[in-house]
């Protein structure tokens, strides 16, 4: 059977318009969610923020982006279920470092520390370089007790990051533990002169300014005693 020319060109705008018709509302749809969470990151308020986010959400539901900041906001607001969904439904799409961080972080809150573990781990592995999941393993090492292995993640965190306060004030604690008390008051004394300076290091300590005050008086008062 031979097709005339002009059929064959009915037969492909045909086609065309049925294609269209088909990816119309998926076009649709990705565009809005791009819009909405375009508007959410210079929303003037965190409700107006969620709102754009949700809208968007509402038009795609698996949109990576939305979801991701959803994700962050509700960590930031310690709404951990909430926060779990939403990465969740974000790594449906696309995973990144972060995305795996951000999930370690969200099932350590959630005391799921196993879980935890296996995504800092992994986000690790990935990049060597992946401070933020580097430090919270160093905590869990601390917590456990297990020294050797706090001593080798903070010497990781310092290759990258040498001011890391976090890092400096994980090996005052695990020296003062440990009865290393000098080299203790050496860590602590670094921190506390950290902790007067503004920076992205300050403002990502584990800690408080009080707490390190307080630790620091003790730590004296108990090197006074030897």
């Amino acid at each position: 059977m031979i097709i005339s020319p002009p059929a064959l060109m009915r037969l492909l705008f045909s086609g065309v318009a049925i294609l269209l018709l088909w990816a119309m509302p998926t076009i649709f749809h990705d565009y809005y969610a791009r819009y909405h969470t375009t508007a959410a990151r210079v929303a003037p308020t965190s409700t107006e923020y969620t709102k754009a986010l949700n809208r968007a959400l509402t038009h795609n539901p698996q949109y990576n982006y939305a979801n991701q900041l959803m994700a962050q906001y509700a960590l930031r607001e310690n709404r951990l279920g909430g926060a779990l969904e939403y990465q969740r439904a974000a790594m449906e799409s696309f995973v990144s470092v972060t995305s795996i961080e951000r999930m370690g972080t969200i099932l350590s809150k959630l005391n799921r520390r196993d879980a935890a573990r296996a995504q800092l781990e992994k986000a690790a592995r990935i990049h060597p370089g992946s401070v933020g999941a580097l430090e919270q393993l160093a905590f869990f090492a601390y917590d456990e007790g297990d020294s050797a292995r706090l001593q080798s993640l903070t010497a990781e965190i310092l290759r990258y990051d040498l001011e890391n306060i976090n890092a400096w004030y994980l090996r005052a604690l695990d020296a003062w533990k440990t009865g290393n008390l000098e080299s203790a008051l050496t860590y602590l004394e670094r921190v506390s002169a950290a902790l007067t300076k503004e920076g992205e290091s300050t403002r990502r300590f584990a800690g408080t300014r009080f707490e390190v005050d307080r630790r620091l008086t003790e730590l004296k008062q108990a090197i006074d005693r030897k």
